[in-house]
């Protein structure tokens, strides 16, 4: 229950706060890139996106 409610308050504070949500993209990306390589990304999409459509080939 209290794994629960924390997951609700940190989903709440990314959707108020955009520099939170860019900063836990960056911290999932850091997790990926500790098991892959390399990825090369660009400018034309969020991050997430672009990983997600790596990971969906």
């Amino acid at each position: 229950m209290a794994s629960t409610r924390s997951l609700l308050t940190t989903t709440k504070l990314m959707d108020e706060n955009k520099t939170l949500y860019k900063l836990k993209e960056l911290e999932y990306l850091e997790k990926i890139c500790e098991k892959v390589g390399e990825i090369s990304i660009n400018g034309n999409m969020g991050i997430i996106e672009q990983l997600g459509s790596f990971l969906c080939l």
